[in-house]
């Protein structure tokens, strides 16, 4: 489904074939160009949904893509082979992702991707890098080894890092953190309940975060605001996860809860109150 009218009408759109995922992702850059990927293919539109073509990776040809940014007409893309995690990158107009090199890493696939200040900043299995096009510096990661790592950053903000750890029954230990000049800094703790699902910063300059997590059979949104030090829970509703959270400016964000009738929230006033999306 579609809409290009921030929800209140909706039209069915083209897809490409798509194979079996435990998680399809959706990401486009623009109103006209976006991607669909499944557990080994990327698939790229460039008419705003009306025509898909796959793309493929070099060396590899296939990849299980995990997280996607942009930056400069270019698309960069954190993905996983059976052994390496990598960060790739994707001209504009182009259908072939070629590794950037030098940054992967070898471990758990697990990593993401955001900009900051003009810059592509990744994390890879543990690992933490920042540049752009062809100039790359690794530096100290912003989470522990044994942590899971999410990174998010919007117009106005800091970058933030929020790394989880000691997951178990339903809850586990999240810890916010702000990039500085002099590295990644403790910004104050997230409510335990839920175990992470998806992390977003709030454009705009009051330092706002939200993320989404799930046990115990329910599923949340957790707010920080403050410059991202006093947590609230405004949205507390039954499983399945809320996933994808998204914020497309400094009111209007957006959580899909799949497989349920009602299954995209919204919010109008930056992520303090969330509601049933009709898609109708």
């Amino acid at each position: 489904m579609r809409t290009d009218d921030t929800g209140d009408t909706w039209r069915r759109t083209t897809l490409p074939t798509l194979g079996e995922a435990d998680r399809f992702r959706v990401y486009f850059t623009d109103h006209g160009t976006g991607f669909v990927a499944d557990g080994s293919h990327v698939h790229v539109t460039r008419d705003n949904g009306h025509t898909w073509h796959r793309t493929t990776f070099e060396a590899t040809g296939t990849a299980r893509a995990i997280a996607f940014t942009t930056l400069d007409h270019a698309t960069y893309l954190v993905a996983a082979t059976t052994t390496t995690t990598a960060l790739y990158r994707l001209p504009a107009r182009s259908t072939r992702w070629s590794a950037v090199p030098g940054v992967a890493a070898s471990g758990v696939p697990d990593g993401d991707v955001t900009v900051h200040e003009g810059r592509v900043h990744t994390t890879l299995a543990g690992r933490y890098w920042s540049g752009a096009r062809d100039t790359w510096t690794e530096s100290t990661p912003p989470c522990p080894a044994n942590a899971a790592t999410d990174l998010s950053a919007a117009p106005g903000t800091p970058l933030f890092a929020l790394c989880g750890d000691d997951p178990g029954m339903g809850r586990m230990h999240k810890l916010l953190r702000r990039h500085t000049n002099t590295g990644f800094v403790d910004v104050s703790e997230a409510p335990r309940e839920g175990i992470t699902q998806s992390f977003a910063a709030v454009p705009g300059p009051e330092g706002r975060v939200a993320l989404t997590s799930v046990g115990l059979g329910a599923t949340f949104v957790h707010l920080a605001t403050t410059d991202g030090t006093t947590w609230t829970s405004p949205l507390i509703v039954e499983e399945p996860p809320l996933t994808d959270l998204v914020f497309t400016d400094d009111h209007h964000g957006y959580t899909l809860r799949p497989a349920l009738p009602d299954n995209l929230f919204h919010t109008t006033d930056g992520g303090t109150t969330w509601h049933p999306l009709p898609i109708r």
